[in-house]
């Protein structure tokens, strides 16, 4: 029962992000059921109407002075088929100002998204440099997902240690986790991108008394930014980790059974980390699904702002001027983040119920 509810969960999660990635299809910059058309002067010299040139293209209709309808979804074909016509000087959709989302556009959006995948179409990528043609983002993805778990798994096992030694650190040291606990609580107050602006900051500081580039703030070509998006992914899980376990010891020092361990001659250290730190791993596991979803987050963000070319960036790079692979790349996301809190599930089912206990 347990193993089709997550089936069915990971169903749900799938529709939602293939309904969410593909909101754009259904706002409409033109009419997808219009052309504006405009004929030539020989046509009023041989007494051809529009009424005329639809009859000879099958499927269209005059809807107006200079418009004609066409089957919805089909503009750029039936473009095409109308300027073919020896009497149509020019054949052009029809802009719409200001845009408006029209859910009519947006299912039958959805309808060519599922045709592509059927058909083994996965998304394509225009580039400015040509757009008239889309690549496979089939060919690229294999350096995408690469490039983005180049940091993103290091980043989260960063954050694992940094938020667990530091929480350590802390309880071993109450006057120093007194000056972690502010520092904590002023990092958690600033947003996740401007942690990110300030790591651009000092790295361009850097790089201006040093005289050269000394942490890579940007993507250009091959050149790939490491230690900003690396910082970025690792800090905020750590904080929430800290967070987490510093509450967690704080009441694990109020439970009976560490009188016991002090009445049976165990140092405060000993007690600990032989006690208390395992007696917190269920707060641990608890809280480790939702630092991997923090983590998928500030991986797409570093990648925005550092113009990186993976599977969070790619999308918003100013290089591209038109994406279809979106929910492609946000679904192998999304399996990350749903391999990650599977493995932690059966982490818990594995440890918690020997972990807790008395001294």
């Amino acid at each position: 029962m347990r193993l089709i509810k997550g089936l069915l969960i990971c169903l749900f999660i799938f529709i939602g992000i293939f309904l969410v990635a593909n909101v754009d299809k259904g706002v409409q910059h033109q009419e997808l059921d219009k052309v504006n058309v405009e004929l030539t002067h020989k046509a009023a010299l041989d007494g051809v109407t529009l009424q005329t040139v639809t009859d000879s293209v099958p499927d269209t209709h005059v809807a107006d002075s200079n418009l004609v309808t066409v089957p919805f979804g089909q503009v750029a074909e039936y473009v095409q088929k109308l300027k073919s016509n020896e009497y149509v000087m020019d054949a052009k959709p029809v802009a719409m100002e200001p845009p408006t989302f029209a859910f009519k556009a947006y299912v039958y959006g959805l309808k060519q998204q599922i045709n592509q995948f059927a058909s083994g179409d996965i998304g394509t990528i225009t580039y400015k440099s040509n757009p008239s043609r889309a690549y496979p983002v089939s060919n690229l993805l294999p350096d995408m997902v690469v490039r983005s778990l180049s940091y993103l798994i290091p980043g989260f096992l960063l954050s694992l240690v940094l938020g667990y030694g530091l929480a350590l650190t802390a309880a071993w040291k109450p006057r120093v986790g007194r000056v972690m606990d502010r520092l904590h609580a002023l990092l958690l107050a600033l947003p996740d991108f401007l942690l990110l602006v300030l790591f651009q900051f000092v790295a361009i500081l850097l790089a201006k008394l040093a005289g050269h580039n000394v942490v890579l703030i940007m993507q250009f070509a091959g050149d790939i930014p490491l230690l900003i998006p690396l910082l970025t992914v690792s800090i905020m899980p750590a904080l929430l980790l800290y967070g987490t376990l510093r509450i967690a010891v704080e009441r694990e020092w109020q439970a009976d059974y560490i009188k016991t361990a002090y009445s049976k001659g165990l140092t405060s250290t000993a007690t600990l980390l032989y006690h208390i730190l395992r007696n917190t791993t269920a707060d641990v596991l608890a809280v480790l699904p939702r630092a991997v979803t923090v983590s998928i987050t500030a991986l797409v963000m570093s990648e925005v702002m550092c113009g990186i070319f993976g599977l969070g960036g790619y999308a918003l790079n100013e290089k591209l001027v038109l994406v279809t692979s979106l929910p492609t790349t946000c679904g192998i996301l999304a399996c990350f983040a749903l391999l990650a809190h599977g493995i932690l599930f059966l982490l818990q089912k594995m440890l918690i119920v020997n972990t807790k206990e008395g001294a």
